[in-house]
């Protein structure tokens, strides 16, 4: 990857689940140390597009890279190169700062191998 060049880029990045077109033709370029967050209503694709960058979907059309790797070509060094963890998954009983600290620890200082998030003092 160029140090230069962007960190992350979609090139009309389409999804569609039968008749629905959950992400239309999206093409974003992200420099590196930007920040970019997703906002928008229930279905406007924002949980999609993060799905295909991280390599759990795949798109219709388009493309994505993320550091110069293909999101959909190579997908398993994405998940070696991105950390991903919905929502959905995130403990209940902590606070929010608790929580990326728990999960945002090398796999090495946990105990119990990948997936544990009791941290060695």
């Amino acid at each position: 990857m160029d140090s230069d060049g962007p960190v992350m880029v979609t090139d009309r990045l389409t999804k569609k689940y039968g008749e629905f077109v959950a992400l239309d033709s999206l093409s974003i370029s992200l420099g590196r140390g930007k920040i970019l967050g997703f906002i928008g209503p229930n279905g406007a694709g924002k949980t999609t597009t993060i799905k295909i960058l991280v390599g759990q979907a795949r798109p219709t059309s388009g493309s994505a890279t993320i550091a110069g790797v293909d999101c959909v070509r190579d997908a398993k060094h994405i998940k070696r190169l991105v950390g991903y963890m919905p929502a959905s998954s995130a403990p209940t009983t902590t606070c929010g700062s608790t929580s990326i600290s728990i999960f945002s620890a090398p796999r090495s200082r946990c105990r119990g191998g990948s997936g544990s998030t009791a941290l060695r003092p």
